[in-house]
């Protein structure tokens, strides 16, 4: 079981309320926080999200409460969340380490394939 630390989380919630294209005020009128509070949480400046909130939020935001705690629910899970993990690292990278790693990437597949023909 690897459970994410409190730092992953937080950029989790944030990245999926942007994936969902959702805005905090929608996430205040489900969970009973404010906006500010909400904003808070995902910079961190709140460091510890009570566990009644954070089961509105997880559920809010379509996201496994299990995986959170460090259990895939299924291999799908497992994937989107390491997928999610690495979305959230490589958009901290400056540019030209972003470029780095998408070319380590398009290597990797090429590798995989065992073809020039497997470019992204």
């Amino acid at each position: 079981m690897n459970s994410l630390n409190t730092t992953q989380i937080r950029d989790l919630l944030k990245q999926q309320r942007l994936n969902k294209h959702l805005s905090a005020q929608v996430l205040v009128n489900h969970v009973g926080v404010s906006k500010t509070t909400i904003y808070r949480y995902e910079n961190g400046d709140i460091n510890k999200i009570p566990l009644q909130i954070l089961a509105k939020l997880v559920q809010e935001l379509d996201l496994s409460s299990a995986f959170l705690a460090g259990y895939p629910t299924n291999a799908q899970t497992a994937d989107e969340g390491c997928l999610q993990r690495i979305i959230i690292t490589v958009q901290k990278l400056s540019p030209d380490r972003q470029k780095t790693v998408a070319e380590f990437a398009a290597k990797q597949l090429v590798k995989q394939n065992g073809s020039e023909n497997s470019r992204i």
